[in-house]
């Protein structure tokens, strides 16, 4: 790859995330820009970073979408009449749990102590039937 196919491929993959169309951008096959990357350890380490703003880029449209809502048109009959803002409660929460893990995550902390009370119980179950087997083994 020259040093302007490596800029352009870099430059759309920081746009977009997405390689096809870097390497389309570029104009190279996918196949060639994953064989420099694993030949190239600057180069990778330049698509990582790509591949960051990419990301970065994505969680603010995001963000911007969960927060201020996109305006859908409305129709009757055929003609529109007006629009309505609508937001995503979903990407809200999905967002929350990225960004705050341990106060919006998944399981509460009661659920990581039943968890570890389940664990405890069984691990008290097993120690009692192997106590079991070994009487029976002594007989």
């Amino acid at each position: 790859m020259t040093k302007d196919q490596q800029q352009q491929f870099l430059t759309a993959l920081a746009m977009t995330g997405i390689v096809s169309d870097a390497a389309k951008a570029a104009g190279i096959n996918r196949s060639t820009a994953y064989r420099y990357r694993a030949q190239h350890k600057s180069f990778a380490e330049d698509w990582d970073h790509a591949k960051d703003d990419a990301t970065d880029r994505l969680a603010g449209v995001a963000i911007q979408r969960a927060v201020n809502g996109i305006e859908e048109v409305r129709y009757f009959k055929g003609e529109p009449i007006g629009t309505v803002r609508r937001y995503s409660d979903q990407l809200l929460m999905f967002l929350l749990r990225a960004y705050r893990p341990h106060v919006f995550g998944l399981k509460s902390p009661r659920a990581d102590q039943k968890d570890h009370d389940d664990h405890r119980d069984t691990r008290q179950s097993l120690i009692a039937k192997m106590a079991t087997l070994d009487r029976e083994d002594d007989r």
